[in-house]
């Protein structure tokens, strides 16, 4: 009996999963606009025993159950990674060591330049958020963070110097609008609250590349630089065009590109998919990867993650990271390799390796509300997938390749 056939149009995480799925029911066949598969799986190797990780670096076992899954049952494993994180004020000396996402556990010292007022409503600050965040949860999940920290009293200083940029460091976006509920559930995906081993990250073994090549491994068909520009229903399935004119047809089909790609390669979009569609916006995150050392703020190893601020800058957050994967990754090279985001300034050209641009969600509260709707535009025939129906991380692009090869009527048994 010949098989129903599947385009699976976009290779991230969230299509590959889908592929993975469906393709022991269907025949396969993938289409992906880039010369490369992986989406934010982006693995780059910088010397012949080490690499780095571009955009998507580290899961956490426990609390990415699918991630997890999908790795195991490709016979990949993982290890556990270091990271600690600073934030370094570069005006006024503010240094913050810790290694969870809010760096709760530790309490830095003063600053010289800090005032001894301000800095003891900073430590009170510090000690106070975690448990007045939970509990306005109960009586009003639906305040802003901004709002939650101005009625409840915190200081400037705490928010742009200990909150924002821990929160953006893993969010990627500026949480200041977000619904406290949104906030806790991101965070808590992340391990963050749930005691101590609860928050330990993990890098698969080889790179995330490792996984790419298992998978394609049994599928019909990949299909590399083949952007697809039109979707449409046909009779008997979905028909497909590609930038030179090329026609496909297949009996069903996920679409797992930014949500942006997706309603604009739909010939005959519904109201619904244009709702939804078009509520998530995303903007560009800059990667660097590089040897310069005078980017980084602190000239130590101490850390694998370096948030950058300043007291003089008033853009919150100032998105200014930067990595130390010898650290974060575990390698022993006598080069120091760091992977520097959205960094302000110039990296000497003559030490940068690697460079991408890569498109995030912005979480927002038009985001959350269209990802309750989003069940609603797939079906059947045609299944929508990507990282923005979640957080957005790796796992939730993970889970909705899941559901949407369900649609499909592939279960991952």
């Amino acid at each position: 009996m010949t098989r129903q056939t599947v385009a699976v149009i976009g290779a991230g995480v969230s299509g590959l999963t889908a592929a993975y799925i469906l393709q022991k029911r269907f025949d396969v066949h993938v289409f992906e606009a880039n010369s490369r598969l992986g989406g934010h799986a982006d693995t780059r190797s910088v010397s012949p025993t080490d690499f780095i990780e571009m955009a998507f670096a580290v899961f956490n076992p426990i609390h990415h159950p699918n991630i997890s899954r999908l790795l195991e049952e490709l016979g990949i494993t993982s290890y556990e990674v270091d990271l600690s994180t600073d934030v370094i004020c570069t005006n006024c000396g503010f240094a913050h060591l810790g290694d969870d996402p809010l760096g709760s556990q530790k309490v830095p010292l003063r600053p010289f330049k800090v005032k001894e007022d301000t800095w003891r409503r900073f430590t009170e600050d510090s000690q106070r958020f975690l448990p007045e965040l939970i509990a306005v949860l109960d009586e009003e999940p639906g305040k802003t963070v901004e709002q939650f920290l101005h009625d409840n009293g915190f200081s400037a200083y705490f928010a742009s110097h200990f909150l924002y940029e821990r929160l953006y460091a893993w969010l990627l976006t500026d949480i200041r609008k977000l619904p406290v509920r949104a906030l806790v559930e991101y965070v808590g995906g992340l391990g963050f609250g749930d005691g101590p081993g609860a928050f330990a990250m993990h890098a698969v073994s080889g790179g995330s590349r490792t996984y790419i090549e298992r998978i394609i491994q049994n599928l019909t068909a990949v299909k590399v630089s083949t952007p697809i520009q039109a979707v449409s229903r046909g009779e008997s399935g979905v028909d497909l065009r590609d930038f030179m004119g090329n026609n496909y047809h297949f009996d069903k089909a996920v679409i797992a590109v930014h949500a942006d790609q997706a309603l604009s390669m739909l010939s005959e979009p519904t109201p619904e998919e244009r709702a939804v569609l078009g509520a998530i916006k995303y903007s560009a995150v800059d990667v660097i990867v590089h040897t310069d050392e005078g980017m980084i703020p602190v000239k130590s190893s101490r850390s694998s993650m370096m948030l950058q601020v300043s007291c003089a800058n008033s853009r919150i957050p100032s998105g200014s990271m930067h990595g130390y994967f010898n650290r974060m990754l575990k390698f022993s090279s006598p080069t120091r390799y760091y992977v520097s985001y959205t960094a302000p300034g110039s990296v000497d050209s003559s030490r940068v390796l690697e460079r991408e641009t890569y498109d995030h969600p912005n979480i927002t509260p038009e985001m959350i509300e269209a990802q309750r709707r989003m069940p609603d535009i797939s079906d059947d025939v045609i299944a929508f997938a990507g990282a923005y129906h979640g957080a957005p991380t790796h796992e939730s692009g993970c889970k909705s390749g899941i559901a949407a090869a369900a649609a499909l009527g592939a279960d991952w048994d």
